[in-house]
């Protein structure tokens, strides 16, 4: 892939000061990111000839498949290397319409597409300082939050292939609270007590459909109520541009942790005498992620569109992985079935 600048900018800014004179004080930052990059990138799409079913090597029919007598197995090639429209399977037909038409002659590297990255990211900070009547007792807040976009230039239009950077369209917003809380004893006793919490949630898209993928391809075996139900089931067709997105793509990744600390501090002569408490509670709940191809994945080589010799051995330089698509002829399909784990761990101490 190829890259150029083509347009950002970064702007902030600071404020501060007192609320309450000689007792609070706050103070307020912003930064934000505004980034576009120009990227090109090359594809391996099939040829206006494949489109009709048109190819220039041996392709061999599936369905005339019949053993030799030897063990082995023989069949019989497409009359002019072509497959006819009546015998294209009709999701791989309906599928044709997601593929964009070559930009160059070839079958490698036949499709060239620019298109712009997105990176936007907007974070702030606020902390507020007060110091009490007393003067014994001092505490501070901050509350921090980041958001941030990432779209990068998928191979094809429509959504589908493997980009650079993330496996998708990316939402990633966080939250962070921290407190302080000081109270002096005497001018040897100090109390302080911390509390933490942050907050992260991931969210990633996959090549979409307008509905789920068993009503949008009619494709048998997948419910409507899968995790994330309108992701485009992935189509690895070897040597060409993937159809969908790559496993693990669509998915929802938050983390959660919560700290809880307080300190008693005794200062003797030369002596520092400390003791306390911590608490840390993690959770990790997720979906999708680590779940690879919830919608599907199919897989397509040559192997069912090639021809076999006299002894029943397969013929190099026969056979079509996409060949082998047109006709739906599946040589490897898995469903990961969704479950949403929470990872938790706590410390105590």
């Amino acid at each position: 892939p190829g890259a150029s600048a083509l347009g950002g900018a970064i702007v902030g800014g600071v404020l501060g000061g007192p609320l309450v004179r000689n007792r609070t004080f706050f103070f307020l930052d912003y930064q934000g990111q505004r980034q576009d990059i120009e990227r090109t990138v090359l594809s391996s799409v099939l040829t206006m000839a494949q489109r009709q079913g048109v190819f220039t090597q041996n392709i061999y029919d599936p369905a005339t498949t019949v053993s030799n007598g030897a063990g082995g197995f023989t069949r019989t090639p497409f009359a002019n290397n072509t497959i006819p429209i009546e015998r294209m399977d009709p999701i791989a037909r309906s599928l044709l319409l997601r593929f964009p038409e070559p930009t160059s002659a070839g079958t490698a590297n036949n499709y060239r597409r620019t298109a712009i990255e997105i990176d936007d990211q907007n974070q702030w900070d606020l902390r507020l300082d007060h110091l009490f009547a007393s003067n014994s007792d001092r505490a501070y807040a901050r509350l921090s939050n980041f958001r941030g976009t990432f779209v990068p230039v998928t191979p094809l239009p429509e959504g589908s292939g493997t980009t650079t950077g993330t496996l998708g369209p990316q939402d990633t917003v966080s939250w962070a609270l921290a407190t302080n809380y000081q109270h002096t004893f005497a001018s040897n006793l100090l109390n302080e007590l911390r509390v933490g919490d942050t907050r992260r949630t991931v969210h990633r898209t996959a090549a979409q459909l307008a509905t789920s993928a068993g009503s949008a391809l009619n494709i048998p075996g997948i419910p409507s109520t899968a995790q994330f139900p309108n992701t485009l089931p992935t189509f690895n067709i070897s040597g060409y541009q993937i159809l969908g997105s790559p496993a693990n793509t669509a998915s929802d990744f938050n983390t959660s942790v919560t700290e809880i600390a307080d300190t008693l501090t005794w200062v003797k002569g030369r002596h520092t005498l400390k003791s306390g408490f911590e608490f840390r509670h993690h959770a990790f709940p997720s979906r999708g992620w680590g779940q690879g191809a919830t919608a599907g994945n199919f897989t397509f080589n040559r192997l069912n569109t090639a021809g076999y010799d006299a002894a029943g051995n397969n013929l190099q330089a026969t056979g079509d992985p996409f060949a082998s698509f047109l006709l739906g002829q599946v040589f490897d399909s898995n469903q990961n079935i969704y479950v949403q784990p929470t990872f938790r761990e706590t410390y105590t101490a």
